[in-house]
């Protein structure tokens, strides 16, 4: 009888102590919201909204304005599984934001699947603020959206039992009109800085060609070619014979032997690796570069010369398969021989 007692005495006690274990479990997982799920006490902490029924939990309101409608909400998102502690994706590790937008009023067939989920959750939020949101795959996709469930499913490992975390912060909070013209600006400053870059190697180059000129053929004269706009093209050319035929014009179809090797190689062409054939000065589809025809409309037949061609009059930034490396110069000999097929001019 008196043990009886004793245990009904005690029950009390170890109740209270298992709620106040709770309520410091749940006071700690607030306080270190990184806790997150992984932590027993992280359920508590979720509410359930009213619009879609998801159940959230607010990490951070921010500060700043709310997202109006139209508005786009700039945003870092992750998701992961539940008790998974690295995400799955992180638009973070690709140093992106996704633009969403956000709609006041919703159409009905809009009403499900996770855009929903996701409207009501930025609408909760300010500039900065984050969210942590829990999700099953009913909640994610709508009953249409079969095959995404599938693909989703096979690409991130994800069984129909799973229960995903989804987690974003707001970066910033824009107009339709102010992201376009901040993405004009950004667009402008990287091909500004390609172009400066490009310039810069294009300068380096005419820089090597001309040196490499200087110090081996010191006493030749060199012939500078311009490009269609009257602009030095920096391809530079050396005759070795002067021709006396007729004077090549674009269209015409012309007779070549010609080797080719990269800029920086010391090997000699030899006669066997030269190729013969007829090329059409200036036809584009050509297998020999541009800077090759533009060098073509300024000799004879019968001209023998040593023809260098910097990158951007050669293959450029793509180069040519395993054959040419991007960005590289090119150095040719070419000799024009045979007869000549007048096509134009």
């Amino acid at each position: 009888m008196k043990n009886n007692e004793e245990g009904r005495s005690k029950a009390p006690i170890i109740i209270t102590g298992i709620a106040l274990l709770a309520i410091i479990g749940g006071i700690l997982c607030f306080i270190f919201k990184p806790c997150g799920d992984r932590y027993p006490f992280d359920d508590f902490l979720y509410k359930v909204s009213k619009v879609s029924k998801m159940k959230y939990r607010i990490l951070n309101k921010g500060k700043g304005r709310k997202v109006k409608d139209e508005d786009l909400a700039l945003l870092n998102f992750s998701y992961r599984k539940k008790k998974q502690k690295a995400p799955i994706f992180n638009t973070r590790d690709r140093k992106m934001t996704w633009p969403f937008q956000y709609k006041k009023e919703l159409k009905e067939k809009q009403k499900e699947g996770f855009n929903f989920k996701l409207n009501e959750a930025v609408s909760m939020l300010r500039k900065k603020g984050k969210i942590r949101i829990r999700l099953t795959l009913d909640d994610m996709f709508s009953k249409n959206d079969k095959k995404e469930r599938e693909d989703f499913k096979k690409k991130n490992n994800i069984t129909e039992k799973d229960e995903i975390i989804v987690e974003f912060d707001v970066e910033n909070i824009t107009t339709q009109k102010e992201y376009q013209e901040e993405n004009k600006k950004k667009l402008k400053e990287f091909t500004d800085k390609i172009k400066a870059k490009a310039e810069a190697r294009f300068k380096n180059e005419i820089k090597l060609i001309d040196e490499k000129i200087k110090k081996e053929y010191p006493k030749s004269r060199v012939f500078k070619v311009q490009d269609e706009k009257g602009k030095d093209s920096g391809i530079r050319y050396i005759k070795v014979k002067e021709g006396n035929g007729r004077r090549i014009k674009e269209g015409n179809d012309v007779k070549l032997t010609y080797g080719i090797k990269m800029f920086e190689d010391d090997k000699k062409i030899e006669k066997a690796n030269k190729i013969s054939k007829t090329h059409k000065v200036g036809e584009k589809s050509s297998e020999l570069p541009k800077g090759v025809h533009l060098a073509l409309a300024h000799l004879k037949e019968k001209d023998i010369i040593k023809l260098w061609v910097p990158s951007k009059q050669a293959y450029g930034i793509s180069g040519l398969g395993n054959f040419v490396k991007p960005n590289q110069i090119l150095y040719f000999e070419i000799e024009v021989n045979g007869k000549m097929y007048l096509n134009a001019g």
